[in-house]
C-alpha cells in the first residue's frame, strides 16, 4: 500500500481532489520587483513634474472653471453678497465691471483686481471674493477605501497620503497598490464628471482602470514604507480632477495538503505565508520545500514561483506577496507521506499507534 503512493508523473495533489489543478511547466522564478505594482519609469516623470511646480505649495488653489464665487462690494448694492459662477473660460460677469478674468487668481488675487476697475465709480472700494462652492478642486477616491467620493483639495501641498486619509483609508480587502490616473487624463480619458466616477463604486473603478489606459495610468505599491524609495510616491502632490483608485485585493486559492484548502481573500499586505495559514497551515504530509506559486499574467500566460515555506518561516528568504487569482499549490512530501497514510488507516481502524502530527 505504502509503495503505491510513490510519486508519479502528474502533480501531486491533495487529500482532496476537487481543490486540485493542473500548473504549467515550472519556470525559473520569477523576480521580486515583478511582484511591486509599481510603474517606476511613469511615476518618477509624474513625481519631477509636480514636485518641480510645487515651489509655491503654501499658496491657495487658484479660481478654476465651475466654482462658485461671493462677491462682495458694501458701497455697492449691485453687488453685494452676489454669487456669480466662474464659466468654462474662466470668466465671471458683474453688474457695471461686465466681463471680468477670474481663472488663475486666487480669492485675494480677484479682490484685488475688483477693487482697481471699481475706483472708477467710486472711491476706496472694498471688495472681497470667497469660494462658496469648489468645482476646480476635486479629486475622487473610488474602490476599496472606508469612504469613496469626491474630496476638496486644500492647498497644492496635499499629497496622496492626506486624501486617502481623508478617505478612511484603505479597507481589508484592498489590493497592495494604489492607481492614480492624473487629472487631464482621468477626465479625457471617460468624458465623465468626476462626480459620476465617484458616485460609480466598484463598478467605475474598474471601468476607469481600464479606459484610462496604461501610458496614462500609474500605480503605486502601498505596502512599501521606504521614504527615499517607491513610499516617497505616497508623498506625491495631488491635483485637481485626480482619479485615485483603490483595487479590491480578490482572491487566492490554497490547494494541496493544508487543513482547509479553498479561497480566500488577497486583502492588503497577505503574503504566501499568511494565505497558507489562513488555510490551516500544511498538513504533516506536505512538502514545505516545494510548494509552487502560479500567477495569471495580463497576458493570459501563466507564471509558476517556486516556494520555500521553511526558508520564509525562519527569515531566510523573502516572503511573497499575493495578488488576486493566485493558487498556492502545497505538494506532498515523498518521505512523510508513507507514515501519513499508514498512521491514517490504523487509526480508522482503531489499532493504537505513535502519534502522528496532522
Amino acid at each position: 500500500m505504502i509503495a503505491g503512493c510513490a510519486r508519479s508523473g502528474a502533480m501531486r495533489g491533495g487529500p482532496y481532489p476537487d481543490a486540485a489543478i493542473d500548473p504549467p511547466a515550472p519556470t525559473a522564478a520569477e523576480p521580486a520587483a515583478q511582484s511591486d505594482p509599481t510603474d517606476s519609469a511613469g511615476l518618477n516623470q509624474l513625481w519631477e513634474r509636480r514636485t518641480a511646480s510645487n515651489a509655491n505649495a503654501n499658496q491657495d488653489y487658484p479660481i478654476g472653471p465651475g466654482d462658485v464665487l461671493r462677491v462682495s462690494v458694501p458701497q455697492l448694492e449691485e453687488i453685494n453678497e452676489r454669487k456669480v459662477r466662474v464659466s468654462a473660460l474662466g470668466t465671471i460677469e458683474l453688474p457695471l465691471l461686465g466681463v471680468v478674468e477670474a481663472g488663475g487668481l486666487t480669492e485675494a488675487g480677484l479682490a484685488q483686481d475688483l477693487d482697481g476697475r471699481l475706483k472708477e465709480y467710486m472711491y476706496n472700494p472694498q471688495a472681497s471674493v470667497f469660494v462658496d462652492e469648489y468645482r476646480n478642486r476635486e479629486v475622487a477616491v473610488v474602490g476599496a477605501v472606508g469612504k469613496p467620493g469626491l474630496y476638496v483639495l486644500d492647498s497644492p501641498a496635499e499629497t496622496i497620503l492626506d486624501v486617502l486619509t481623508e478617505a478612511g483609508g484603505v479597507s481589508e480587502s484592498a489590493a497592495d497598490e494604489l492607481v492614480l490616473i492624473p487629472g487631464d487624463d482621468a477626465r479625457n480619458a471617460r468624458g465623465k464628471s468626476l462626480n459620476a466616477i465617484a458616485g460609480g463604486g466598484a463598478e467605475m473603478a474598474e471601468t476607469a482602470l481600464h479606459s484610462a489606459g496604461s501610458a496614462h495610468a500609474v500605480s503605486i505599491s502601498l505596502h512599501s514604507t521606504s521614504l527615499t524609495g517607491n513610499g516617497r510616491f505616497m508623498n506625491m502632490p495631488v491635483r485637481p480632477g485626480d482619479v485615485l483608485v483603490v483595487p479590491g485585493g480578490g482572491q487566492v486559492m490554497v490547494v494541496g495538503w493544508v487543513h482547509n484548502p479553498g479561497h480566500f481573500a488577497v486583502g492588503s499586505g497577505l503574503t504566501v505565508l499568511g494565505a497558507i495559514g489562513e488555510a490551516g497551515g500544511p498538513m504533516y504530509a506536505a512538502d514545505t520545500k516545494e510548494i509552487t506559486l502560479i500567477r495569471s499574467n495580463k497576458e493570459g500566460s501563466k507564471t509558476t514561483i517556486p516556494v520555500n515555506l521553511e526558508k520564509i518561516s525562519h527569515g531566510e528568504a523573502a516572503d511573497i506577496p499575493v495578488k488576486a487569482n493566485d493558487v498556492l499549490d502545497v505538494p506532498y512530501s515523498d518521505l512523510r507521506i508513507g507514515p501519513y497514510i499508514f498512521y491514517s488507516v490504523v487509526a480508522r481502524i482503531g489499532i493504537a499507534g505513535p502519534a502522528i502530527p496532522y
